[in-house]
């Protein structure tokens, strides 16, 4: 009779630390250590977002050439190799975390070449304004300094893109049936007029070093 209240208490113990370890083992399970931080969906969407820009660009940049704004298509070509660049550079770290980086094109809708630099601006300000800063701020929060980075750069290279649509938009007449050249930095993306000498502003990238777009 003395023993069999021990012998409750012995397995009532284990049963309590076995609940323990379970519960313990729960927590500590790989599922919940491998949820990828928001810096990670960040990079995922910016990229998405790049790729297509990339892409929407080059078909506005044909529409231009057929409507006889060949600056324009000249300039639609150099800031999409800009953001294909910007891409590149967001692949390349979304990389780093062993993730696939994924390229998913939509469909592009093309219209005249006024409307297509329209829809060109908005989305160079939603990245300038909203997209990249916030994304920035999260980096931080996360602790990916080198995210932060990327996002600060690419964010900087936006208002020049922003700048030439408007300027394009603006003075069409000034844009239709002459060619024209554009710069680009391959590291950041920042676009140029080819009479700039001085090295990237956004990234110090010497000027011989850019790429040259028709």
């Amino acid at each position: 009779m003395t023993r069999y209240p021990f012998r409750l208490w012995v397995c009532t113990l284990m049963i309590v630390a076995g609940t323990s370890i379970v519960a313990f083992g729960q927590q500590a399970s790989p599922a919940s250590q491998s949820e990828p931080s928001l810096t990670l969906k960040n990079l995922e969407t910016a990229f998405y977002g790049e790729t297509n820009e990339h892409a929407r660009y080059l078909a506005y940049a044909s529409k231009a050439d057929e409507e006889g704004y060949f600056a324009v298509a000249a300039l639609l070509r150099a800031i999409g190799r800009g953001e294909e660049i910007h891409a590149a550079n967001l692949g390349a770290l979304i990389t780093k975390t062993h993730a696939v980086p994924a390229v998913d094109l939509e469909p592009t809708n093309v219209r005249s070449t006024p409307e297509n630099l329209e829809s060109c601006l908005a989305e160079q300000k939603y990245e300038k304004d909203d997209m990249y800063p916030q994304f920035q701020k999260q980096a931080r929060s996360d602790d990916m300094l080198e995210a932060a980075r990327v996002f600060e750069r690419n964010m900087a290279a936006e208002p020049r893109h922003l700048a030439w649509c408007q300027q394009a938009l603006d003075n069409l007449a000034d844009f239709k049936n002459k060619p024209a050249t554009f710069l680009v930095c391959p590291t950041c993306g920042n676009t140029i007029r080819p009479s700039e000498n001085a090295a990237c502003q956004v990234c110090s990238t010497p000027r011989n070093k850019f790429e040259s777009v028709h």
